[in-house]
């Protein structure tokens, strides 16, 4: 059972004083059948409940209420705060040292997890960065070092291809630096998001400014007359241009990439529809984490699986949701639904 963190060390307050109070009822009812160590047990549980639920102070609470009804109901002489046998003082004391040291365990353990987490991530970013961004670093520096070399009279084509193979490394480094800020903001909560109305159209050209040239594999389906979608310009650049990129790199060269606008539901909806490996091989509710990438073997400059974890992030930022489904006849559509400005109050 959880609660808003705000809320939780009320909620576990108010688990607390209902196990006890059912416990004790149940316990009484029951006292000859049941042993003082059993009562003992079954009030431990309760404060280890307490503290997963609401922390450590409701489960301090809980084992210092425990102990004082162990007491008074189950310790001989039966209702009265005092302990007739040295036995069970004793192990009312044991059974309130256990309980206060096993709550401070569970609550610390419950704070580490978030440690553990960020440290998977960081292992997984130190993974991925260690080959990923050195690629295009190594191509651009051998491209460099190639034309730097005065031993090689390079014709005016090999300059070309040599300068082009710079720049697109270069372009898919900074894409890779560009996300990977871009997820630390959004992890940090420091994203700033200026929504306004803005018309996909608009953002859809801007978008294909930072695309290589496409032909005709882009088909656009997006209505003049499309409402206004309430978004900040630059994340929706920067989400159209993710989805672009990663349709165009998985998908077929002979196959068109179809980006579809429509208002649905009182939303604008922003389909990018390939007809690529789809998702057969991997699962879509976990497409949009962080360092996931289709398959064993994704094509080359596939990049560190940041592209559809920023997409999502932005999306969200932005009041809105994305999601995937298979493109039918095969091949994969990334939904992203954003508000309407008429929807605004």
């Amino acid at each position: 059972m959880t609660w808003p963190q705000e809320r939780r060390p009320l909620g576990g307050a108010l688990l607390a004083a209902v196990l006890l109070a059912g416990a004790t009822v149940a316990l009484a009812v029951l006292r000859h059948r049941v042993s003082f160590a059993s009562d003992v047990a079954i009030y431990l549980l309760i404060v280890v409940i307490t503290s997963i639920a609401g922390g450590f102070a409701p489960a301090l609470a809980a084992a210092v209420a425990g102990s004082l009804l162990l007491n008074y109901y189950f310790t001989p002489p039966l209702h009265a705060f005092t302990v007739a046998e040295g036995q069970n003082a004793l192990a009312l004391l044991i059974f309130l040292l256990v309980a206060v040291l096993v709550s401070r365990i569970v609550h610390t353990a419950r704070r580490v997890q978030p440690l553990a987490r960020a440290d998977r991530a960081r292992t997984a970013l130190l993974n991925a960065a260690s080959h990923d961004l050195r690629t295009p670093i190594a191509s651009a520096k051998a491209a460099v070092s190639s034309l730097r070399a005065t031993d090689v009279e390079w014709s005016a084509d090999d300059r070309e291809e040599l300068l082009a193979s710079a720049d697109a490394s270069l372009d898919r480094l900074t894409d890779l630096v560009t996300n990977l800020l871009d997820l630390s903001r959004l992890q940090a909560g420091v994203l700033p998001v200026l929504a306004a109305p803005v018309g996909l159209g608009d953002v859809v050209a801007s978008a294909l400014a930072h695309l290589p040239p496409t032909g005709t594999r882009l088909q656009l389906e997006i209505a003049d007359d499309l409402p206004a979608v309430l978004a900040d310009a630059g994340l929706l650049e920067r989400v159209v241009a993710n989805l672009l990129q990663n349709a165009l790199r998985f998908a077929p060269p002979d196959t068109p990439v179809r980006v579809h606008g429509a208002a649905v539901d009182g939303r604008i909806e922003l389909r990018v529809i390939d007809t690529g490996p789809g998702l057969a091989a991997w699962d879509p509710d976990t497409a949009f984490a962080a360092f996931q990438r289709a398959g064993d073997a994704p094509p080359p400059g596939a990049g560190i699986g940041l592209g559809l974890a920023t997409v999502r992030g932005f999306a969200e930022a932005m009041a809105g949701d994305v999601r995937a489904e298979p493109t039918p006849g095969g091949g994969t559509t990334i939904v992203v639904r954003l508000p309407l400005v008429a929807d605004v109050r």
